[in-house]
């Protein structure tokens, strides 16, 4: 509806504003961001509790959007670990990630893991 369409509008413009962009309320550029906030919640994407992440949206959409790295390569390892937890009624899962970037020409490489309990799947 036309109302919900200029809610969200708004929104964008709000946010924008809290990180110093400017977003006219009638630009083809704050329509075009509308739009793909909408698709990538229909596609599961939450913002509410993302800033950062809305923050990227709203600064790739910008003409004059220069990304301030580029990604290289990245690995997502993810396992069930092998010693029993302390509570026996969960298991953990362990994910590993390693990335590396181009900042600025130099390529940095990190990595970092976390640590999770899960509730253990059946088994059949």
């Amino acid at each position: 509806t036309l109302v919900s369409e200029l809610s969200g509008k708004i929104n964008i413009i709000k946010r924008a504003q809290e990180i110093g962009v400017e977003l006219p309320l009638r630009t083809q550029e704050t329509q075009a961001l509308l739009e793909q906030v909408k698709l990538l919640e229909s596609r599961g994407f939450q913002y509410e509790n993302a800033e950062a992440s809305f923050d990227l949206l709203v600064h790739r959409a910008r003409p004059d959007y220069k990304p301030p790295f580029e990604l290289v390569d990245f690995m997502v390892v993810c396992e069930k670990r092998r010693r029993p937890p302390a509570l026996k009624s969960l298991e953990e899962v362990l994910a590993e990630a390693v990335v590396k970037v181009r900042v600025a020409g130099e390529v940095m490489h990190t990595a970092a893991e976390g640590l999770k309990l899960v509730l253990p799947t059946s088994a059949g």
